[in-house]
């Protein structure tokens, strides 16, 4: 298997989770008729996808990718993944306040965004057998 070589690309395969979530919205509800409760999909694709292609951006510019660590590129990716998930809460939350964003007929705040701060923690965890295993690997 060939190895992902842009840091963007794992921050984004990070935030795959959400995607069950919204095929199962567009599974039982209309984009028509809900288009406002999937708002909150749309922001969380829209910030890991440019976080995403920030970070890429940067690793085109720099190289800094090869050059890191394992341990480095954990917590970079962690930082990232975690900085694009408060975005995406922040934001959710200001949509919902304004009433610009709903979940289904309930509150977006109590939605799939609920997951993110979780998913930080899970990944935070995970992460570290992940990164000693490649570490091992690249020995």
């Amino acid at each position: 298997m060939k190895p992902i070589k842009n840091p963007g690309t794992f921050v984004v395969l990070m935030a795959a989770w959400v995607v069950p979530f919204f095929i199962i919205g567009l599974i039982r509800y209309s984009i028509f008729d809900y288009f406002t409760s999937f708002i909150p999909f749309f922001v969380a694709f829209i910030i890991y996808g440019l976080i995403g292609f920030l970070l890429n951006r940067w690793n085109q510019s720099t190289e800094f990718w090869p050059n890191f660590g394992v341990w480095k590129r954990y917590f970079l990716l962690i930082g990232m993944y975690s900085l694009a998930a408060i975005l995406t809460v922040i934001l959710i939350m200001v949509l919902d306040s304004i009433g610009l964003a709903r979940y289904f007929g309930g509150d977006a705040g109590g939605s799939f965004g609920l997951l993110f701060f979780p998913s930080i923690i899970f990944f935070t965890i995970i992460g570290v057998p992940v990164a000693m295993l490649v570490k091992l690997d690249n020995e």
